[in-house]
């Protein structure tokens, strides 16, 4: 699942807010 978790922890916290709404629509990142 966290196959697509390879970006650096500052990009994250940009990239979390749109993962986030991914979460949603995929169902993938529940973990976050």
């Amino acid at each position: 699942m966290k196959s697509q978790h390879r970006d650096s922890p500052e990009l994250e916290m940009k990239v979390v807010k749109t993962r986030r709404h991914y979460n949603k629509t995929k169902g993938w990142l529940v973990m976050e």
